[in-house]
């Protein structure tokens, strides 16, 4: 209850930490009032991770080099994750090597995630695109241990438009894990613009 009896219309987090909240006081009609309620926890005001949160994000990202954004994918902070992404894909085949690397040897999920994500921005919407042998070394992340990864990848060489990863996303549809067979679903039609599902009967029924 460190806010109560608001009329909060929206929220934002700073990059020096806390929250602030934008109130309209006297509710939905137009009074002409509004007040910005911050709130902040003294205790971390020393915090070395929220001072570099700062700084990362007020220095930016297009003077790092592609291994340090590639450790910056795993980063606590959304902010910085996405603005590493989004640098590396715009790189485009230059920094494949960097993301196909941490999607497929990473320890961190998040920042395997935000590789894979990263690499669809590329065959999306890059120029050059990654080679066929690029992406065909990639096949392992169907078999990947984490779901969500595998989740992920399917979608990701659905986008791609490879032929080779058709079997494997064709039995993705059967997964148990619905999560994992909605993802398979997905990159399916991604890959073919028409796919096949199970009926509830069994059959299978072309959509």
């Amino acid at each position: 209850k460190l806010l109560w009896d608001l009329y909060p219309v929206d929220v934002t987090f700073p990059p020096d930490g806390g929250v602030v909240v934008a109130d309209w006081v006297e509710g939905w009609e137009k009074t002409g009032k509004g007040r910005l309620w911050r709130v902040t926890d003294p205790a971390l005001a020393n915090d070395p991770v929220i001072a570099e949160t700062k700084r990362l994000l007020a220095e930016g990202m297009a003077q790092r080099k592609n291994e340090e954004l590639s450790r910056l994918l795993g980063h606590r902070d959304t902010r910085i994750r996405l603005n590493a992404q989004w640098e590396l894909a715009g790189r485009g085949t230059k920094a494949w090597e960097a993301l196909a690397g941490t999607a497929d040897n990473g320890t961190n999920r998040l920042a395997r995630l935000h590789a894979v994500w990263g690499m669809g921005q590329i065959v999306r919407t890059g120029s050059p695109q990654p080679s066929v042998a690029d992406l065909i070394r990639l096949l392992p992340l169907l078999d990947d241990d984490d779901a969500e990864v595998k989740g992920h990848a399917a979608r990701f060489f659905g986008q791609a438009h490879l032929d080779r990863a058709k079997t494997r996303l064709r039995e993705l549809l059967s997964e148990s894990d619905s999560r994992l067979a909605m993802q398979g679903t997905l990159a399916y039609r991604d890959l073919f613009g028409a796919f096949s599902v199970p009926n509830f009967d069994g059959r299978r029924v072309q959509k």
